[in-house]
C-alpha cells in the first residue's frame, strides 16, 4: 500500500478533481484494467491518500468507479 502520496503527480487535473471536497468529506476511487488487479485510491482531504489493491469491493470487470461519501450539510 501507498500512502501519503506526492501531491505534485496530481498535476492540473488534481485541482478539478478536490474540489468534490467541497460536497464531500471522503472519496474512494476505485479503477481495474482488463489486463490488471483492481485498485482503490481513497482520500479524507487531509492531505493524504492510500492506493492499496482492492479485495473487498466487487470486481469491475474493467473501468473506474467513483464513490462520494457526502458532508452531512450536502446532502440535498
Amino acid at each position: 500500500m501507498q500512502t501519503n502520496g506526492d501531491l505534485n503527480l496530481i498535476g492540473p487535473f488534481g485541482v478539478g478533481f478536490y474540489s468534490v471536497y467541497l460536497v464531500a468529506d471522503y472519496v474512494e476511487v476505485i479503477s481495474k484494467h482488463n489486463d490488471d488487479k483492481q485498485y482503490a485510491w481513497e482520500s479524507k482531504a487531509d492531505g493524504a491518500f492510500a492506493i492499496s489493491e482492492d479485495t473487498w469491493n466487487e470486481p469491475l470487470g474493467c473501468g473506474t468507479e467513483i464513490r462520494l461519501h457526502l458532508r452531512d450539510e450536502a446532502g440535498e
